[in-house]
């Protein structure tokens, strides 16, 4: 069946396709919350969430306030080592375009946004997908130095001087001490 183009605005933004969307993704979220089955793990689960969401939203933002700050201001050395890793950039544009908005673009891409010249900003959602995917990386990446020992991954991603603790990399001191 051939698509009539003047029918897809009404076909996306149909009241009832919404709302049988909406019904079953709190369907889903439902089963979730019933295998924790006590309250106070609930409560837990959506405090959690709330932060999580809080700090995506919060990058959204920045994304589209002030894109040139650092990347250092939401995200750690080892997030942007793993990023530069996954998504190289030729030398001469990470050197003129290591902004936060290029990292957060990155993480949405992640999450599935193309980044094309003429898409718009990442939303919510996939920000919230390409943080879930660094996460997970970033914990796989932890965990791998853990198991081989990797003197020269610890000194790579520990800061040069002068940085406070907040912007140190979660990087574990692999020497014992």
């Amino acid at each position: 069946m051939r698509w009539i183009p003047c029918l897809r605005n009404t076909y996306e933004n149909d009241p009832i396709r919404r709302s049988s969307k909406l019904i079953r993704r709190a369907t889903q979220a439902y089963r979730k919350l019933t295998k924790l089955r006590t309250a106070e793990r609930i409560v837990n689960l959506i405090a959690v969430f709330c932060m999580l969401s809080w700090r995506i939203f919060w990058m959204t933002m920045m994304n589209r306030v002030a894109p040139g700050s650092s990347p250092l201001v939401a995200r750690t050395h080892m997030e942007t080592h793993l990023l530069d890793t996954l998504i190289p950039d030729d030398r001469a544009k990470r050197r003129r375009d290591a902004t936060l908005s290029r990292y957060l673009t990155k993480i949405a891409q992640l999450g599935g946004y193309l980044a094309r010249t003429k898409d718009s900003p990442p939303g919510n959602t996939v920000m919230w997908r390409g943080f879930s995917r660094l996460t997970a990386i970033q914990l796989g990446f932890v965990m791998g130095a853990q198991l081989v020992d990797n003197q020269k991954l610890h000194r790579t991603l520990t800061p040069q001087g002068g940085e406070d603790a907040r912007t140190r990399p979660l990087c574990v001191n692999t020497r014992g001490a």
